[in-house]
């Protein structure tokens, strides 16, 4: 097949460009190939490109077929010039699904670049519209803030069993973690002095209270005066003191547990001595727990006794526990803050220990009154705000002035006024005057 290598003007009629005398002198007559081989390489599309060399839409259309043709004719040649040999029938498949396959990538090739560039072109030129966001709509409303504080948590009691006595431990039943009731026996401390004591203790009671009772006799037939009545029962009372006395000291020989609780920590083995003041272990109380924490003077203003809070920890992310404030300290500490104490019950499927931190939120309500924006409604920084608001179904971007930080929503000092909406979701989408689809649920 025979192709000419060069396309004659276009006709100046057909092309007032020419006649214009855009066209340079020489350059009258441009090689078909060079444009194919420009189209190939570059990728720009064959109507551009003749646009650029000004060859009449005519001759493009007129090549693009040619190029169709020219490989669906180079395809028949090469299957009309094969030399048969004898070959077995799977090489023979094998050729005829190859040359089909070769022909559609060929015919797949050339409608991509002359079709397909046309078509990026057109989609270049498509302007997004209607960009689907999501709103809120400001009224005015009470300016609560919800206050995020960080605390300790501690056991509801923690509380040191002290000795009050002297000798060594026969026995002691103090283990690390067990349980304890008030009153069980922990440490058994030698006790045979205290025992005789007491026994003696007892004799001289029990001698002076029979001396009492016979000179009771005798003053009241005359036999003794007063004095010696007053005198007998004296020592009667000194010998129960002292024998009250005794019974203590052999009492304090074992020691026994303040409170209920759970042993935390010992300091005594069987054997050790001990004197008045040894700490013998520490039992802390976490049935019940309190979390401790400081607050501005401004925050303990709005607070009271009774009050609940929502408690959370790292330990159980996600699970919430309610507690209640106990106890609001009437005096400041040196930082002009003020220790706030919440009791809250331990719960047995998400126990507590104390030491761990808690993270306490609570609404702080006050008298105020005014119109606030979500957080996340925000384009840039608080100082430097900006929202996009929606007038008939588009969107302005507006400055406005915030005030205080009331946890997730922010204060609007100036630049919005109630009845306003505003846009949450979708802002990072839009230009001034964008149309926009409000699709809140």
């Amino acid at each position: 097949m025979t192709e000419e290598n060069s396309i004659p003007p276009v006709d100046k009629a057909d092309h007032p460009e020419r006649e214009a005398g855009k066209i340079p002198p020489g350059e009258q007559t441009v090689n078909k190939n060079i444009i194919l081989r420009e189209h190939l390489r570059e990728g720009v599309s064959i109507e551009k490109l003749g646009e650029k060399y000004q060859i009449h839409p005519e001759e493009i259309t007129k090549w693009k077929q040619e190029l169709i043709d020219n490989a669906l004719e180079s395809f028949i040649e090469s299957k009309e010039g094969e030399v048969t040999k004898p070959e077995s029938k799977a090489k023979i498949i094998f050729k005829k699904i190859l040359s089909f396959v070769v022909f559609v990538v060929i015919v797949l090739f050339i409608y991509f670049f002359f079709f397909g560039k046309k078509e990026e072109d057109t989609l270049e030129g498509s302007v997004l519209s209607d960009i689907p966001v999501t709103t809120y709509k400001i009224s005015e409303q009470d300016l609560s803030e919800l206050i995020n504080i960080t605390g300790v948590i501690m056991p509801n009691s923690d509380v040191n069993i002290v000795s009050e006595t002297e000798g060594i431990i026969l026995s002691e039943n103090v283990h690390i973690g067990n349980y304890v009731s008030n009153g069980t026996v922990l440490v058994h401390v030698d006790d045979i002095v205290a025992r005789a004591n007491l026994e003696k203790a007892e004799i001289q009671y029990q001698k002076c209270k029979r001396d009492y009772e016979r000179k009771k006799a005798l003053y009241e037939s005359n036999a003794i005066s007063a004095s010696e009545l007053d005198m007998s029962r004296l020592e009667m009372q000194a010998a129960e003191s002292d024998l009250t006395s005794a019974r203590k000291m052999l009492s304090d020989k074992r020691i026994k547990a303040p409170t209920s609780g759970i042993i935390n920590s010992k300091s005594i083995y069987k054997g050790t001595y001990v004197t008045v003041g040894t700490v013998i272990a520490n039992i802390v109380d976490i049935s019940t727990l309190k979390v401790v924490v400081n607050i501005s003077e401004k925050e303990a203003l709005y607070l009271t006794t009774g009050q609940l809070v929502e408690i959370s920890t790292d330990l159980y992310s996600g699970q919430k526990f309610t507690g209640t404030i106990d106890n609001i300290a009437s005096n400041a500490d040196e930082a002009h803050t003020f220790r706030i104490e919440i009791k809250l019950p331990n719960n047995r499927e998400y126990p507590l220990k104390g030491g761990m931190f808690a993270r306490i939120n609570f609404q702080m309500f006050t008298d105020d009154k005014g119109i606030t924006i979500p957080r996340e409604a925000l384009m840039g920084s608080v100082r430097d705000a900006r929202v996009y608001v929606i007038e008939n179904n588009t969107a302005h971007l507006r400055t406005v002035t915030i005030g205080r930080e009331l946890g997730s929503r922010l204060e609007v000092l100036g630049g919005l006024k109630n009845g306003d909406e505003v846009v949450t979701i979708g802002q990072n989408n839009l230009n001034e005057n964008t149309k926009v689809k409000v699709v809140n649920k």
